[in-house]
């Protein structure tokens, strides 16, 4: 009896010891928020023919007892100032929460570390879902080139949103380097990367 429970245990063991663990793609560490840390975008408008200079700037540092940490942003927009969100960061999520939906550089968003190459989670509500959909990719944008690029489709599908797919870019180290937003599946807005500046 103890012979015939050997081999089905032992085959187990050598069939879980093959499975390959998730490859962790992005830690807390590799994004970087600092403050004077400053991000230039080009943003093109689909639905009237726009296109903005849009640097966003981190100004500001709070920490709280929670151990969360909330930096303020500035956004100017060809110069103007449009929106002043804050990132909040906890030991396993970014967050990015801007003050006008509709000046702001980026949609509220969210990430769950450590971002693996099969995540999925949820971000401002069940209906917004983002899942990491390819890595390692090279992407060029405006002419620069970026290496181990993770791709994120985020899907917000509910009674209060239109039904919209956007897609994230983002680099280790640098931040997020171009997004596509869809209405359906219209375009209606590209954000990309221009040039940065980190501390």
């Amino acid at each position: 009896m103890i012979k015939k429970l050997i081999a089905p245990i032992l085959a187990l063991l050598i069939i879980s010891s093959c499975k390959k663990p998730q490859d962790i793609l992005l830690n807390m560490s590799d994004y970087p928020v600092k403050v004077g840390d400053q991000w230039i975008y080009q943003q093109t408008f689909h639905d009237f023919p726009k296109v903005d200079t849009t640097i966003i700037t981190i100004t500001a540092k709070t920490i709280y007892n929670n151990d969360s940490t909330v930096f303020q942003t500035h956004t100017t927009n060809d110069g103007i100032t449009v929106d002043s969100g804050i990132i909040i960061m906890t030991a396993s999520e970014y967050k990015y929460v801007p003050t006008d939906d509709y000046y702001a550089l980026f949609d509220y968003t969210q990430l769950t570390f450590p971002v693996k190459t099969n995540s999925v989670w949820t971000g401002e509500d069940i209906y917004d879902t983002l899942r990491v959909v390819a890595f390692n990719q090279k992407i060029t944008v405006l002419g620069n080139t970026y290496n181990n690029v993770i791709e994120i489709i985020r899907a917000q599908d509910g009674q209060q949103y239109f039904t919209s797919k956007d897609t994230l870019y983002i680099c280790a180290q640098i931040g997020i380097i171009e997004v596509g937003e869809h209405v359906y599946t219209t375009p209606t807005k590209t954000v990309k990367l221009i040039g940065y500046q980190l501390h």
